[in-house]
């Protein structure tokens, strides 16, 4: 599935992330929380959602293990609950995207009902560079799922970037299904590495996506 070769990339990152950021202590509470606390983002994260052994009304409560936005999406779909964006979620495969909740953690909701999640960004990794570096020849990702565009970086270990706007996620079976492909850069035939260097500094050059609900 899509979705997870997406939260396994990203995870990948996430514990260098979090060592700059709050440290590498053996007492995190979960990756990412070191480097949301105090930031507003922290409290009712990751969700999934179960029966109440005392209602019959769904329940949202806190996932310890740490998903991101790909990974909260998935398990509020398979519960039978939507999701909304409450702002725009810049997404890309240099760093995960945690998310709030409202109604937070704990709190009875009805099937169906929408949880609106607020996009919290952890910091950007520095990214693995290849040696030496291949190019591949963009193909035309118009008109197609998102999903699609992020297989095919996935595959040639590329980088890619995208904005999901604030609505309601479309119901799709994974998250990065419920939105297609309006415009790419590089445009269809033109070749994409994994970065160029400056200098000395090293600029990534991510697959830019331009994306709308299906």
């Amino acid at each position: 599935m899509v979705a997870r070769g997406y939260s396994s990339l990203v995870r990948a990152t996430v514990a260098a992330m979090i060592c700059l950021v709050g440290g590498c202590s053996s007492g995190s509470t979960g990756p990412g929380r070191s480097a949301l606390a105090g930031s507003g983002c922290d409290g009712a994260l990751f969700p999934t959602a179960v029966l109440s052994p005392t209602s019959s009304a769904l329940v949202v409560p806190a996932d310890p293990t740490g998903d991101d936005i790909v990974g909260a999406y998935e398990k509020l779909h398979l519960a039978g609950l939507r999701a909304r964006l409450s702002e725009p979620a810049h997404l890309t495969s240099l760093a995960p995207v945690f998310v709030a909740l409202d109604p937070p953690a704990g709190t009875a909701v009805t099937h169906g009902s929408i949880v609106t999640l607020t996009p919290c960004p952890a910091p950007l990794g520095s990214p693995a560079v290849a040696t030496p570096q291949r190019h591949f020849v963009v193909p035309d990702f118009t008109n197609m799922r998102l999903s699609a565009a992020v297989t095919w970086t996935d595959k040639h270990s590329l980088y890619w970037a995208t904005t999901l706007p604030a609505t309601v996620i479309p119901d799709a079976d994974g998250l990065l299904d419920g939105y297609e492909i309006v415009r790419q850069s590089p445009q269809p035939g033109q070749e994409l590495g994994q970065g160029v260097l400056k200098g000395r500094a090293y600029r990534v050059t991510p697959l830019t996506l331009r994306v709308v609900p299906i």
